[in-house]
Protein backbone atom coordinates (compact mmCIF):
# COMPACT_ATOMS: atom_id res chain seq x y z
CA UNK A 1 0.00 0.00 0.00
CA UNK A 2 2.53 2.23 0.89
CA UNK A 3 4.22 1.64 -2.79
CA UNK A 4 1.33 2.74 -4.54
CA UNK A 5 0.41 5.79 -2.38
CA UNK A 6 4.01 6.82 -3.02
CA UNK A 7 4.03 5.90 -6.79
CA UNK A 8 2.56 7.20 -10.23
CA UNK A 9 0.78 4.64 -11.58
CA UNK A 10 1.36 4.59 -15.05
CA UNK A 11 4.74 6.10 -15.21
CA UNK A 12 6.22 4.35 -11.67
CA UNK A 13 7.96 7.66 -11.01
CA UNK A 14 7.08 9.09 -7.75
CA UNK A 15 3.80 10.28 -6.95
CA UNK A 16 3.54 14.22 -6.37
CA UNK A 17 2.65 13.97 -2.76
CA UNK A 18 5.54 11.30 -2.30
CA UNK A 19 7.95 13.93 -4.01
CA UNK A 20 7.29 17.19 -2.47
CA UNK A 21 7.11 15.12 0.85
CA UNK A 22 11.26 13.75 -0.12
CA UNK A 23 12.10 17.25 -1.33
CA UNK A 24 10.73 18.74 1.81
CA UNK A 25 13.32 16.60 3.64
CA UNK A 26 15.94 17.49 1.38
CA UNK A 27 15.77 21.17 1.64
CA UNK A 28 15.70 20.63 5.51
CA UNK A 29 18.71 19.24 4.79
CA UNK A 30 19.92 21.81 2.39
CA UNK A 31 19.61 24.44 5.33
CA UNK A 32 22.02 22.28 7.86
CA UNK A 33 23.96 21.19 5.26
CA UNK A 34 24.37 23.57 2.11
CA UNK A 35 24.75 21.45 -1.08
CA UNK A 36 23.92 23.14 -4.40
CA UNK A 37 20.60 21.46 -5.79
CA UNK A 38 18.36 22.65 -8.73
CA UNK A 39 14.55 21.93 -9.00
CA UNK A 40 13.61 21.15 -12.42
CA UNK A 41 9.99 21.44 -14.15
CA UNK A 42 9.22 19.37 -17.38
CA UNK A 43 6.67 19.91 -19.53
CA UNK A 44 5.72 17.78 -22.52
CA UNK A 45 4.93 20.35 -25.59
CA UNK A 46 1.03 20.24 -27.34
CA UNK A 47 0.67 16.97 -25.27
CA UNK A 48 -3.24 18.03 -25.89
CA UNK A 49 -2.60 17.24 -29.71
CA UNK A 50 -0.79 13.77 -28.77
CA UNK A 51 -4.18 12.79 -26.95
CA UNK A 52 -6.84 14.32 -29.46
CA UNK A 53 -4.82 12.86 -32.71
CA UNK A 54 -3.51 9.72 -31.53
CA UNK A 55 -5.53 8.92 -28.40
CA UNK A 56 -5.12 8.56 -24.82
CA UNK A 57 -3.43 5.07 -24.95
CA UNK A 58 -0.54 7.03 -27.17
CA UNK A 59 -0.45 9.16 -24.82
CA UNK A 60 0.18 7.21 -21.99
CA UNK A 61 2.80 5.41 -23.76
CA UNK A 62 4.65 8.74 -24.79
CA UNK A 63 4.09 9.82 -21.28
CA UNK A 64 6.38 6.21 -20.12
CA UNK A 65 8.61 6.64 -22.96
CA UNK A 66 9.52 10.48 -21.55
CA UNK A 67 9.84 8.99 -17.50
CA UNK A 68 11.99 6.45 -18.63
CA UNK A 69 14.32 8.42 -20.89
CA UNK A 70 14.04 11.13 -18.17
CA UNK A 71 15.70 8.33 -15.50
CA UNK A 72 17.98 7.65 -17.91
CA UNK A 73 18.94 10.94 -18.28
CA UNK A 74 19.31 11.90 -14.39
CA UNK A 75 21.92 10.20 -11.69
CA UNK A 76 20.30 7.59 -9.40
CA UNK A 77 20.61 9.87 -6.44
CA UNK A 78 18.07 12.47 -8.37
CA UNK A 79 14.66 12.45 -7.62
CA UNK A 80 11.87 12.47 -10.31
CA UNK A 81 8.25 12.56 -9.75
CA UNK A 82 5.14 13.04 -12.05
CA UNK A 83 3.12 15.67 -10.73
CA UNK A 84 0.52 15.50 -12.92
CA UNK A 85 -0.65 15.29 -16.46
CA UNK A 86 2.26 15.82 -19.20
CA UNK A 87 4.22 17.39 -16.21
CA UNK A 88 7.44 16.66 -14.33
CA UNK A 89 9.54 17.49 -11.55
CA UNK A 90 12.85 16.55 -10.52
CA UNK A 91 15.62 17.59 -8.03
CA UNK A 92 19.22 17.03 -9.45
CA UNK A 93 21.34 16.90 -6.25
CA UNK A 94 24.13 18.09 -6.10
CA UNK A 95 24.62 20.01 -8.83
CA UNK A 96 25.84 23.38 -10.24
CA UNK A 97 23.43 25.64 -12.68
CA UNK A 98 25.81 25.06 -15.66
CA UNK A 99 26.00 21.28 -15.32
CA UNK A 100 22.11 21.39 -14.69
CA UNK A 101 21.51 23.36 -17.84
CA UNK A 102 24.04 20.88 -19.41
CA UNK A 103 22.41 17.52 -18.32
CA UNK A 104 18.50 18.93 -19.11
CA UNK A 105 19.39 20.05 -22.45
CA UNK A 106 21.27 16.80 -23.44
CA UNK A 107 17.70 15.25 -22.43
CA UNK A 108 15.85 17.86 -24.24
CA UNK A 109 17.69 16.69 -27.78
CA UNK A 110 17.87 12.88 -26.30
CA UNK A 111 13.42 13.26 -26.64
CA UNK A 112 13.17 15.68 -29.69
CA UNK A 113 15.24 13.43 -31.94
CA UNK A 114 13.43 10.06 -30.46
CA UNK A 115 10.67 8.64 -32.98
CA UNK A 116 7.67 7.79 -30.69
CA UNK A 117 5.89 4.65 -31.74
CA UNK A 118 2.39 5.71 -33.39
CA UNK A 119 2.97 9.76 -32.86
CA UNK A 120 6.43 10.61 -34.18
CA UNK A 121 8.47 13.68 -32.43
CA UNK A 122 7.76 15.02 -29.04
CA UNK A 123 9.39 18.12 -26.97
CA UNK A 124 9.83 19.27 -24.22
CA UNK A 125 9.92 22.10 -22.43
CA UNK A 126 11.81 22.78 -19.28
CA UNK A 127 12.39 25.42 -16.24
CA UNK A 128 14.69 25.02 -13.38
CA UNK A 129 15.81 26.95 -10.44
CA UNK A 130 19.06 26.83 -7.80
CA UNK A 131 17.89 25.90 -4.40
CA UNK A 132 18.19 28.24 -1.26
CA UNK A 133 18.41 27.66 2.02
CA UNK A 134 15.85 29.32 3.15
CA UNK A 135 13.42 28.42 0.41
CA UNK A 136 10.07 26.39 0.90
CA UNK A 137 8.94 23.79 -1.53
CA UNK A 138 6.77 26.70 -3.22
CA UNK A 139 9.46 29.13 -3.50
CA UNK A 140 11.86 27.03 -5.02
CA UNK A 141 8.58 25.16 -6.89
CA UNK A 142 7.51 28.95 -8.12
CA UNK A 143 10.56 29.78 -9.64
CA UNK A 144 11.27 26.93 -11.52
CA UNK A 145 7.84 27.20 -13.06
CA UNK A 146 7.90 30.58 -14.15
CA UNK A 147 11.34 29.63 -15.93
CA UNK A 148 9.21 27.02 -17.56
CA UNK A 149 6.39 28.87 -18.42
CA UNK A 150 9.17 31.64 -20.40
CA UNK A 151 10.45 28.43 -21.89
CA UNK A 152 6.61 27.57 -23.10
CA UNK A 153 6.01 31.35 -24.29
CA UNK A 154 9.60 32.01 -25.97
CA UNK A 155 9.38 28.65 -28.67
CA UNK A 156 9.11 25.63 -26.85
CA UNK A 157 11.41 22.81 -27.07
CA UNK A 158 14.27 24.58 -24.53
CA UNK A 159 15.58 24.74 -21.02
CA UNK A 160 15.64 28.06 -19.03
CA UNK A 161 17.29 28.40 -15.39
CA UNK A 162 15.10 31.07 -13.58
CA UNK A 163 18.24 32.51 -12.06
CA UNK A 164 19.50 33.19 -15.80
CA UNK A 165 16.40 34.89 -16.85
CA UNK A 166 16.69 37.54 -14.03
CA UNK A 167 20.60 37.87 -14.55
CA UNK A 168 19.59 38.60 -18.13
CA UNK A 169 16.45 40.99 -17.56
CA UNK A 170 14.29 38.85 -19.39
CA UNK A 171 12.14 38.16 -15.89
CA UNK A 172 11.67 40.04 -12.96
CA UNK A 173 12.27 38.33 -9.53
CA UNK A 174 9.90 37.80 -7.57
CA UNK A 175 9.39 39.11 -3.93
CA UNK A 176 8.96 36.41 -1.84
CA UNK A 177 6.28 37.02 1.00
CA UNK A 178 7.47 35.01 4.30
CA UNK A 179 4.63 33.34 6.11
CA UNK A 180 2.18 32.24 3.62
CA UNK A 181 0.51 29.09 4.48
CA UNK A 182 2.29 25.69 3.12
CA UNK A 183 0.06 23.31 1.55
CA UNK A 184 2.10 20.54 1.84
Amino acid sequence: LELQANTDSLTGLDSRAHFLDVAGKELARLRRHPTPMALVMLDLDHFKRINDNHGHAAGDTVLRQVALACQNALRQFDLLGRIGGEEFIALLQPTDPASAQATLDRFRRDIEETVFSRVGHVTVSVGFSRLLPNDTPTDVIDRADEALYYAKHNGRNRVDCYESLIESGALKAKEIVKGEVELF
